[in-house]
């Protein structure tokens, strides 16, 4: 059984649940949304 990748994109603390929905909608996969590289 293989492991599950989670995946998070941090959006505008104000933005509406319409908001993310469209976001996520508009992007279609997760290849489509810009992040930033974070070294812990």
């Amino acid at each position: 059984m293989s492991k599950a990748r989670i995946f998070y994109a941090r959006m505008d603390e104000f933005w509406r649940k319409g908001q993310k929905f469209a976001f996520l909608e508009e992007k279609q996969h997760v290849g489509n949304i810009e992040s930033l590289a974070r070294e812990d």
